[in-house]
């Protein structure tokens, strides 16, 4: 009689993969935090921000104008808070989300600049201080797709 196999054969050598948190060096895990740090500052920033504070008339103040206003923020803020948030909470898709955001960034900034106006260049410092947390998330890419979140690894 032949003996079963039971489902703890072909898992039980396998060594557990590593937590996605861990690949990160600990300067890139202080500046997660700064990432989020600024992107919540943003967030409140411009959530606090009134029609006055940008030159607005009695047209602007119209339902309709507050409402797309609404949705700039919204994305401005998603736009700031979402790169340091997702890489600290371990998400799969993290980096490319990143990677993403700094060439979305590069292109409407050039955009902007080269075509609208020459002096819309400023755009490009509001990035800059995401630069040092791409460059040390970029070279993490392969590792952290193949790492796993907190949540599966308990």
């Amino acid at each position: 009689m032949e003996q079963q196999s039971t489902i703890f054969d072909k898992s039980f050598d396998n060594k557990p993969a590593h937590r996605r948190r861990n690949l990160m060096p600990a300067w890139l895990k202080v500046y997660t935090w700064v990432a989020i740090g600024f992107g919540i500052y943003v967030f409140s920033y411009l959530f606090f921000m009134t029609p006055d504070d940008i030159g607005g008339s009695s047209d602007r103040n119209s339902l309709h104008n507050q409402i797309i206003r609404l949705v700039i923020k919204i994305v401005v803020s998603c736009i700031y808070v979402l790169p340091g948030l997702l890489v600290w909470l371990e998400i799969r898709q993290a980096i490319l989300f990143n990677l993403i955001i700094a060439i979305s960034w590069v292109v409407i900034t050039l955009y902007c600049s080269l075509l609208v106006n020459s002096k819309l260049w400023v755009l490009a410092w509001c990035m800059v201080p995401f630069l040092p947390f791409w460059a040390g998330l970029f070279p993490l890419l392969r590792k952290w797709k193949n790492g796993v979140s907190g949540q599966t690894f308990r």
